[in-house]
């Protein structure tokens, strides 16, 4: 079993984006619903995919449930 989680950011020319948890699901249909609503209509959700909507670019993950090390906001295992 894995978790999904939905975050975004905002594009920013100035520190770096801040980055958001838009939810965390159990359900891929869920997450790209939420992942839609954070978009809007328009955008296509997917796995390891960006969308870009609303001002916002949103990514949907997929984390296991259990031992990991996994770098925030991405799927990459860290090079340990």
């Amino acid at each position: 079993m894995s978790y999904y989680i939905v975050y975004s950011y905002v594009p920013s020319w100035g520190h770096g984006p801040t980055k958001y948890i838009e939810g965390i699901y159990t359900d891929l249909d869920q997450a790209k619903h939420r992942q839609t609503i954070v978009c809007g209509v328009k955008a296509k959700p997917g796995i390891n995919s960006s969308l870009y909507g609303n001002g916002l670019v949103s990514f949907i993950n997929v984390v296991p449930i259990g031992d990991c090390h996994i770098e925030m906001f991405t799927t990459s295992p860290s090079p340990n």
